[in-house]
């Protein structure tokens, strides 16, 4: 198991906002807003310490809670010591009331890359930290679907989890690596621990949608590999 770090900026010192019931909770700040203040970079260095002090080990990769990536992003990781981000949903932009700012990853690239390190959404091959986006298809490229198809439980089923792997397959077929990256809380798999499953009937067809998938990858020789592993690839 390999793990990172995910920093929802309301929960950690300094000036923690919510002591009880997390779950569910959504702060009306997110990193974006807080990338312009030195507190918000307290709190990702307190966030790191935390991680080392209890596993012994820098963590090397981050994501941001709520998909907030801002501006400052890449240069805060980067100071960190961190190697990958995966922050970045394409197809997608977030605005809603509890964002102080929007963040627009609608014309995101798909597949890793590294970053320009004033500009969260640009290559720059010599960049310091890789991008690896979760993978969704678009609804604009795709007029039958109602919504973008996240390749994440819940959200979508094994049909969808396929096409979504078929889809970039076919997009992305001449890229040396293809990457297919997967989003879910761990906490998910559970009935009532997230705002998600929250039946046991509910939880087993979540899980069986993982097993589906996890079983046809092994058919087709999809493997497998930690973000960090996937910096080490792409550097080379």
């Amino acid at each position: 198991m390999r793990l990172g770090t995910h920093l929802h900026s309301e929960f950690i010192e300094p000036a923690i906002n919510y002591i009880l019931d997390y779950a569910g909770k959504k702060s009306n700040r997110n990193n974006a807003f807080f990338d312009l203040m030195l507190s918000f970079l307290r709190r990702w260095k307190n966030i790191t310490d935390l991680f080392i002090s209890n596993f012994k080990r820098s963590p090397t990769s981050f994501r941001a809670g709520r998909f907030s990536a801002g501006i400052n992003t890449v240069k805060c990781l980067s100071e960190l010591g961190y190697k990958v981000d995966t922050s970045v949903t394409p197809h997608i932009s977030w605005n809603d009331k509890t964002r102080a700012q929007p963040i627009d990853y609608s014309n995101a690239y798909e597949q890793p890359y590294f970053v320009k390190n004033n500009s969260y959404l640009e290559r720059e091959d010599d960049g310091k930290i890789l991008e690896v986006p979760v993978s969704i298809l678009s609804a604009r490229k795709y007029l039958f679907f109602k919504r973008p198809i996240w390749l994440r439980p819940y959200m979508s089923d094994y049909t969808n989890f396929i096409k979504v792997i078929n889809s970039y397959s076919k997009r992305h077929c001449d890229n040396e690596h293809l990457v297919f990256n997967m989003m879910f809380h761990n906490v998910e798999v559970l009935p009532k621990m997230s705002p998600y499953p929250q039946t046991e009937l509910e939880s087993q067809k979540y899980l069986d949608s993982l097993e589906s998938l996890f079983i046809y990858c092994a058919e087709n020789n999809i493997k497998s590999v930690g973000l960090s592993d996937l910096y080490e690839i792409f550097r080379k």
